[in-house]
């Protein structure tokens, strides 16, 4: 009994971004009173640390104004910038295994003024949400057709975020046009957490007291949205962008070499260069060590983050030099450079680079002989990532021991659901008050929790899942998702239309498309003016002027034959076609096809 207590305190206890008191409390005492029970089916179950994610992802950007505030956050000059520009931020992080696919809707006009979607001490999500995801549908965007939207408004909500992304694993909303912060946004999407620091005042970086630093890793896109960065290696690897292989789990001291992690990593069973060292330092927490060659300061020697090893954790940079810079700069000199050794005496662990090369370093590792607990596997299998909840739900989870067994069940005493939500002005959950509106225990496999939540309010939930092992180890999982049963306002049933078709013009989808070699673009306008119709490539540059004519007020159609401004036809790919009248400005995509 002892041990089992003294396993869960440290696991439920131990880490900033641990659920609140109130869950850990609830969930240390029933796992304690329950009984022994195991099971085991022969579904294969997967792991919420594994989310590989290749090939083209379809995202939205929803542009929106409010009746009291017309303000547009994203132009349409612009948009298709921020578009190609975060688009190139993923293929280089994914080594050109994924690309986004990216649409824009026209600007459109919400059902309800600012004050609508602001609670007492936060934003009502939910309703903003619901009410910018069906005037798109109207718009002619349909909600299935995309992975992902990020919401383009104004900031309306009190906290100081200007994007936030940890609602559920969907949506994003930003509040200004910068590419590296939708990138850090839609990476909490992809259940990537901060990339913070830890600053000492003695002189060993891993001393157990010292200052968290928020966002502090600077050389991180979770932690830095200003400007490009790699996601950490550990990240990627959730979403398979680095292959098992290259990710070394150091089992036995020795000498290693680490690749930068700007390289594409190796694959195969030939691997003798890693994108990152795993060093297990406790059941539930690693060292990650890697190289970030193309980053000042941090390409003098190796980066060194301690990371938990469950989803939703954050990274954690280490200084391997604390003290010898300011506190604002700190993070410069972070690197363990060639020479140096760090560490870690209690868990028997030290780390020294030998040798730095331009893409590479060579890295001493001593680890200790002993293994460490394998920790139960989790995996959250329904409701959909991303999926907004109704009425009744089905949340259903698989967990095993994978030093008994690879089934559902395998060598698991008891599988734990708490449903709830925060309350208090964080967004992400982490504060000291936790709503619980629900919680089930389960001896054996099936581990399936039917909850009915029409009497729940509209919010952003957290879903979390226990695993307690028969030998006493302990995991967890956890989801943000959103339940809405309320749905958009009603308002929105009053065909919301775009800002710029209410006012002043409409632009029509081209038809046909895709199309080859020719497609018809038609639009309107409401009144006699200056009117620019014109065709740009995903980079922004112009490639045919179709329109440049004073219209009256009418309805126009005009052909374009797949030509540029010289004459000549151009490749296949997509094109956005923007029409402009005064200040006014419409844009839509299109896709040619040969």
């Amino acid at each position: 009994m002892k041990k089992r207590l003294f396993l869960l305190l440290t696991t439920l206890l131990g880490g900033k971004h641990a659920p609140g008191r109130s869950v850990q409390c609830l969930f240390l005492i029933i796992f304690i009173l329950m009984p022994m029970a195991v099971s085991a089916q022969s579904e294969p179950p997967g792991d919420i640390m594994s989310r590989p994610t290749f090939g083209v992802h379809k995202v939205l950007f929803i542009r929106v104004i409010y009746p009291d505030d017309n303000r547009v956050v994203l132009s349409g000059q612009r948009a298709p910038i921020h578009a190609n520009n975060l688009n190139d931020i993923f293929k280089a992080n994914s080594y050109e295994k994924l690309a986004l696919d990216i649409d824009v809707t026209p600007v459109l006009m919400m059902p309800q003024p600012t004050s609508f979607y602001q609670l007492e001490n936060r934003l009502s999500f939910v309703r903003l949400r619901a009410d910018a995801i069906k005037i798109a549908e109207d718009a002619g965007f349909l909600e299935s057709d995309y992975d992902r939207e990020i919401i383009f408004t104004v900031k309306i909500w009190p906290q100081p975020f200007t994007g936030i992304g940890g609602v559920n694993l969907r949506t994003s909303f930003m509040t200004r046009d910068n590419p590296t912060l939708s990138a850090h946004e839609v990476g909490h999407t992809f259940d990537f957490n901060h990339a913070n620091f830890w600053r000492v005042t003695s002189a060993n970086p891993i001393d157990t007291v010292g200052t968290l630093i928020e966002y502090g890793d600077k050389f991180d896109v979770m932690g830095d949205v200003h400007h490009f960065h790699h996601y950490n290696p550990r990240n990627k690897f959730r979403l398979g962008w680095i292959p098992p292989e290259s990710i070394l789990t150091v089992s036995e001291s020795g000498t290693y070499t680490i690749r930068a992690v700007e390289k594409p990593p190796l694959a195969g069973v030939t691997v003798n260069e890693y994108t990152a060292l795993r060093i297990r330092r406790t059941p539930i927490s690693d060292y990650w060590v890697f190289y970030r060659s193309q980053e000042d300061s941090a390409n003098t020697g190796a980066m060194i983050t301690r990371i938990e090893s469950r989803n939703s954790s954050s990274s954690i940079l280490l200084d391997m030099a604390p003290g010898s810079l300011p506190e604002k700069r700190d993070y410069q000199d972070a690197a363990l450079v060639p020479g140096k050794t760090v560490r870690d005496q209690e868990a028997g662990i030290e780390i020294e680079v030998l040798e730095r090369h331009s893409d590479s370093l060579i890295v001493r590792v001593v680890v200790p002989q002993a293994g460490l607990d394998t920790l139960p596997v989790i995996d959250i299998v329904s409701p959909a990532f991303g999926k907004t909840i109704k009425g009744g739900v089905d949340y259903e989870a698989t967990a095993f021991d994978p030093d008994v067994g690879q089934v559902n069940g395998a060598g698991i005493d008891t599988v734990k659901f708490i449903l709830g939500y925060p309350e208090g002005d964080d967004p992400y959950g982490e504060g000291l008050s936790f709503v619980i509106l629900a919680v089930k225990d389960f001896s054996a496999p099936p581990y399936i929790f039917h909850v009915e939540t029409a009497s729940f309010p509209d919010e952003s939930y957290r879903l979390i899942v226990g695993a307690l092992s028969q030998n006493g180890g302990i995991n967890r999982a956890i989801i943000n998702h959103l339940i809405d049963n309320t749905g958009p306002s009603a308002e929105t049933a009053v065909a919301a239309k775009p800002v710029e078709l209410v006012n002043t013009l409409q632009l029509q989808q081209n038809y046909p498309n895709p199309f080859n070699p020719s497609t018809t673009i038609n639009y309107s306008v409401a009144r006699a003016g200056k009117v620019e119709l014109t065709i740009y490539d995903l980079l922004g540059k112009k490639v045919r002027t179709l329109v440049a004519a004073n219209n009256s007020a009418g309805e126009y159609a005009v052909l374009w034959d797949g030509r540029n401004d010289a004459d000549r036809r151009v490749g296949s790919g997509s094109y956005y076609y923007k029409l402009r009248v005064g200040e006014h400005t419409s844009t839509k995509r299109m896709l040619l096809l040969k």
